[in-house]
């Protein structure tokens, strides 16, 4: 009889340790892979409780810590702001269970066009720096029209200037060939002014995105931890950007 209870006793701890270690499994598979340690992966922010979003194979956001452990392999892009904070952009890859940083542009930005690189990080301020550079391109292509037009006025005023022959013609005709050099002048300074306002697009939108963007640090903390640092910036910092 004792024997019997003891075998009873025995099954019914033997089964509630099953039941605890598959309960204990089963929060190891929500929680994620773990780091090397054990411990699971998550990306927190210095200063903390800042409010991510990454974007990538998949889109994860809020408060840090965010857990990473399930994040596949890729490319994603991180933004980070918080209170006292400027909006911080940055990229890192995700390769098995390790994170790198990537730059969030490339001095290959000075190539493309303005605000392409903004459009491909989905930022729709780029359609502000690429229609700046579209009417800048366009009036440029306007006033080099106008100033070929201006020239062959000019040159034909010149041309009757030579053939005159009375002195009402000769004054006539050199006060046009005044007149049309003065549209040449003119016609040739807003070509300038425009072709120096596309290029002061170009390159301040390839600064914006080289120079002026807050990016994050990244590096490994505590167990299974990766820590995106995110600068502080002053007044004049906060303005300027």
């Amino acid at each position: 009889m004792d024997r019997l209870r003891h075998i009873k006793k025995t099954g019914m701890l033997d089964g509630a340790t099953a039941a605890l270690a598959g309960v204990a499994a089963f929060a190891c598979l929500l929680a994620g892979p773990a780091g090397a340690d054990g411990a699971p992966q998550t990306l927190t922010a210095d200063p903390p409780a800042a409010h991510l979003a990454i974007t990538g194979p998949v889109a994860l956001s809020g408060a840090a810590p965010l857990p990473i452990g399930e994040l596949p392999d890729g490319e994603y892009e991180l933004r980070a702001d918080g209170y006292g904070l400027p909006l911080v952009r940055g990229r890192f890859v995700r390769e098995g269970d390790g994170l790198q940083r990537r730059p969030w542009a490339g001095i290959s930005t000075i190539l493309l066009p303005p605000g392409m690189l903004h459009l491909q990080r989905g930022e729709r301020r780029g359609w502000s720096f690429l229609g700046a550079a579209a009417v800048g391109a366009f009036m440029a292509i306007d006033s080099q029209t106008s100033l070929w037009d201006a020239e062959d006025d000019r040159d034909r005023a010149i041309r009757d200037y030579e053939r005159a022959v009375s002195e009402a013609q000769i004054r006539s005709t050199r006060y046009r060939v005044e007149q049309a050099r003065d549209a040449v002048d003119d016609h040739a300074e807003m070509r300038t002014l425009w072709l120096g306002y596309l290029g002061t697009s170009w390159l301040g939108a390839a600064a914006e995105a080289l120079l002026l963007t807050p990016q994050p640090t990244l590096r490994s903390g505590a167990a299974g931890e990766y820590v995106a640092g995110l600068p502080r910036l002053s007044g004049a910092g906060l303005a300027l950007r």
